[in-house]
């Protein structure tokens, strides 16, 4: 079992003063549980250094555990060799063609000269909602990529039993119990009030095929009208919606 910080730092309140005694104390370990800690900006930084070599946990609080388990995974692993997703989509039979003709073995991350144009954004998240075999890194555009979807999402939302939740370029798991979700500082959450509060989206949405999925039409049309927007093509992508 993990040894509490909390416990080797006698207080559960790490302040950039303690950045030194902190430093010490993580060269000891190889695991630790920062369970009722709280960290200022500093002290985060010391934190960070040591997620190659010291695996961090928090027993009292699975969300912000959820987020060290995926910084510490993160670090450790030999990073697959990622393609640019193509993106650049400027009539319908553009996006048909990338959609028929990519290959879903490979490991894709966005370009990101293409991906800020809402067309490219409309691509990328119907290709998220029809793909979701095909691995996408969103790096630092989840949660652009999120907002958009859950624009139409919550007019639409129901009861997950768990969800995706977005800090910063990274994605970690959330569950929801009894309809409670907990908060990064341990609050308890009811549902409803915590998928408005929070950038989350539904554990489905890139684990299956959501574009019938009831809460999610609307945003996968929205995609669609805005990949098949264009005067110079007599055919619309509504058209194309069996990719196969």
């Amino acid at each position: 079992m993990a040894e509490k910080l909390m416990r080797l730092m006698g207080t559960q309140y790490i302040t950039d003063d303690h950045a030194g005694k902190l430093t010490d104390t993580l060269e000891k370990l190889t695991e630790v549980d920062l369970s009722g800690c709280k960290f200022t900006p500093a002290a985060c930084s010391v934190l960070k250094k040591f997620y190659p070599v010291v695996s961090m946990c928090d027993s009292g609080n699975s969300t912000r555990n959820s987020i060290l388990v995926h910084n510490n995974k993160a670090v450790r692993c030999n990073e697959p060799e990622m393609k640019l997703l193509p993106t650049d989509v400027k009539t319908p039979e553009d996006a048909l063609a990338l959609f028929r003709g990519i290959d879903r073995t490979r490991v894709y991350k966005l370009d990101t000269e293409n991906c800020r144009t809402n067309k490219s954004k409309a691509f990328i998240i119907a290709f998220l909602m029809k793909f979701p075999e095909v691995q996408v890194d969103l790096g630092f555009y989840a949660k652009d990529i999120f907002s958009t979807v859950r624009r139409e999402w919550l007019l639409y939302a129901e009861h997950h039993d768990a969800y995706w939740r977005v800090e910063g370029s990274a994605i970690v798991k959330i569950d929801c119990v009894e309809g409670k979700m907990q908060d990064l500082d341990g609050r308890e959450i009811n549902e409803d009030i915590y998928v408005h509060e929070f950038v989350v989206l539904p554990y489905e949405f890139g684990t299956m095929d959501v574009t019938e999925h009831s809460e999610f039409k609307a945003a996968w049309m929205s995609a669609l009208k805005v990949i098949m927007k264009v005067e110079t093509s007599k055919k619309h992508m509504i058209d194309y919606i069996d990719f196969a």
